[in-house]
């Protein structure tokens, strides 16, 4: 279990890095959205890695917090970037890099 559980780790680790990277690399900001969405994946699947390793539920709490928090920061964006004007604004800083 406790090699399972380094590699689980580890993977989880290096996908948050490549978010990372990919946040600050993004040249849209479609991309640095879906990044800090891969971001919080990582972390709440690392959360609940530790939860299942120290055999506690202390971490349950924080789990839905910081899922929802995400989700609900996800959809905000989604909501903004809807919007017309901010599509057509997007597009021509895009333009003009």
């Amino acid at each position: 279990m406790n090699t399972f559980f380094i590699v689980c780790m580890v993977v989880a680790m290096l996908a948050t890095l490549l978010c990372l990277g990919r946040m600050g690399l993004g040249p849209t900001l479609l991309d640095r959205v879906l990044a800090f969405d891969g971001i919080v994946i990582c972390t709440v699947a690392m959360m609940v890695l530790f939860s299942v390793h120290w055999k506690t539920a202390l971490f349950a709490e924080l789990i839905v917090v910081i899922a929802s928090l995400g989700f609900l920061t996800t959809v905000a964006f989604y909501f903004y970037l809807s919007q017309p004007e901010t599509v057509e604004r997007e597009d021509a800083e895009v333009r003009d890099d």
